[in-house]
């Protein structure tokens, strides 16, 4: 029994001295509780001397009952703090793995595995950082995808989250192993660039877009997905994180707007965005105070007046005018422009009326205005009730919409919603990009108007001929109506009356004009009819 006592005090003791190794690390640990464990290091090693003494003590010493329970109390001592000691660092070890993660996933996108905006930030502060030090230039790229919405919309948002898991391994490859790419949220990215310049900055830029024009296929479908890119470069634009991606966003929609696929920040960009901006409380106001004024500008035919057109203009205290284009799509954007659609229609259709009875004649309104924001079935029944109420035939409204617009379902829903209900649709600045030739086939359609950068300096550019020639061929096959606008001078008109094209508006025959001045022109016409 003697030897069984020194037996289990030797096994506490090895159970202590093993218990050091877990301790040890657990203080190299940085937790809040590290004096905590670095006190108990020291107790243990007490204890180990403790535990030696007592197994000397025993060796020399005659046998008792309480030696042997003494010595199966401290073997169990030993064995609860090597024991307490192991599971401690284990699970302090796992704390910290769940830390690292948990970090991880606030500084990652969980869909793409890429670092987040929040990561972006981090890294971008730094990147400014070393860069000052180092008197180096870096770029920033901000990127959206086209046509995102319309995957989600109809193949759903698991196909959505499937293209993104293509896209971006993509967007990856085009990039060095010092680049950042990040996913900021929905469809749009964001890069990095350190050490580069504008050169630099758009060769990347040019290598994306040509990785997203590959098709990808997502549950069985072959999409395409385009890309709009925006680059601001430090220190030219800005040297501060947040300045710096605002100047690539805006690059990025001007990118998207003019579609070009990629846009370099400058000021003037800048400044048309925020005066653009600042302008809507203004516009809103100057509606409320009736300083919103409409225009009409005749469409004129082969000797005979065929429609007017009606347009939206806020003329500024400071003597300028901006015309309606310029504003409607930032009011789509905020939800508000609904008030100024009715202001439009309700003017227009007032004169309009008033005019057909004052002149005793038929005559085509046209009413151009920006309908990418527009609940469908509530603009149908707004229209429908206004002609009815001021007597206009259904077939003597035309709605012109941009062709910028051909690719919303929503547009094209409400383009056939007013065609079956007798209005006529035009479509507006054709040949500015948004469309091809064969898209005039897959909508409803009775009329086409070409952009202004097919008319301008047509005199000068025989090409452009050609393809008002097409066009207008192509619009004579299909029996839809074909209008060349912006003509302002008299050897363009000329010109197009000599290759057959019958319809046309510009300021040679008459700019947009008030609503008094095209009463009188109306007077002067009917009395004495153009070109007769």
């Amino acid at each position: 029994m003697h030897v069984i006592s020194v037996f289990l005090v030797i096994v506490g003791l090895i159970a202590l001295v093993l218990s050091l190794i877990p301790l040890t690390e657990i203080c190299l640990h940085e937790t809040r509780s590290r004096l905590g464990w670095r006190a108990m290091f020291v107790l243990v090693l007490i204890f180990i001397l403790g535990y030696s003494f007592f197994c000397y003590h025993l060796m020399f010493k005659i046998f008792t009952v309480i030696d042997l329970i003494l010595a199966s109390i401290f073997a169990g001592g030993g064995l609860f703090v090597v024991l307490v000691s192991r599971m401690s660092l284990a699970s302090l070890n796992e704390l910290q793995v769940t830390a690292l993660e948990f970090k991880k996933q606030s500084l990652h996108d969980i869909l793409t595995g890429l670092p987040n905006r929040k990561k972006l930030m981090l890294t971008l502060e730094t990147t400014i950082a070393a860069s000052g030090r180092e008197d180096a230039n870096f770029s920033v790229i901000v990127m959206d995808l086209n046509g995102f919405k319309k995957i989600n919309d109809t193949l759903g948002h698991q196909a959505g989250d499937l293209a993104l898991q293509i896209i971006a391994p993509r967007l990856g490859q085009q990039l060095r192993a010092s680049d950042t790419l990040c996913r900021l949220g929905g469809d749009e990215f964001a890069v990095i660039l350190p050490q580069t310049n504008k050169e630099d900055a758009i060769r990347v830029a040019k290598k994306m877009l040509l990785a997203c024009a590959e098709s990808l296929v997502v549950e069985n479908n072959k999409i395409v997905l385009g890309i709009s890119i925006g680059i601001s470069l430090s220190p030219n634009h800005a040297s501060d994180a947040n300045t710096l991606l605002r100047c690539a966003d805006i690059a990025m929609y001007q990118a998207k707007q003019q579609k070009t696929g990629v846009e370099v920040y400058s000021k003037d960009i800048d400044r048309s965005s925020v005066e653009l901006l600042s302008d809507v409380p203004d516009i809103l106001q100057a509606m409320k105070e009736n300083k919103l004024e409409i225009y009409f500008q005749p469409v004129l035919g082969t000797n005979v007046l065929k429609g007017l057109e009606v347009s939206l203009r806020w003329c500024k205290e400071d003597g300028s005018v901006v015309i309606a284009r310029n504003f409607m799509k930032s009011l789509v954007d905020l939800g508000a422009s609904w008030p100024l659609i009715e202001l439009v229609i309700d003017e227009a259709f007032i004169n309009h009326s008033r005019w057909m009875k004052q002149f005793n004649v038929d005559i085509e309104l046209r009413i151009n205005l920006f309908l990418g924001g527009v609940d469908k079935d509530e603009f149908c029944e707004f229209i429908l009730s206004k002609a009815q109420q001021h007597e206009i035939s259904t077939n003597n409204i035309k709605i012109e919409v941009v062709e910028s617009l051909l690719g919303r379902e929503t547009v094209i829903d409400l383009m056939e919603s007013l065609h079956d209900k007798g209005l006529k649709i035009a479509i507006d600045d054709f040949g500015s990009g948004g469309a091809r030739l064969i898209a005039l086939k897959n909508v409803v359609l009775d009329e086409v108007k070409l952009d202004k950068s097919i008319t301008k300096n047509l005199m000068n550019r025989s090409a452009d001929i050609i393809l008002i020639n097409t066009i207008k061929s192509f619009c004579d096959q299909m029996d839809i109506s074909f209008v060349v606008p912006y003509v302002n001078d008299k050897s363009t008109l000329s010109m197009l009356k000599d290759i057959g094209v019958d319809q046309y508006q510009g300021d040679v025959l008459c700019p947009f004009i008030s609503v008094g001045e095209m009463n009188e022109w109306l007077v002067s016409y009917y009395e004495k009819p153009f070109n007769k």
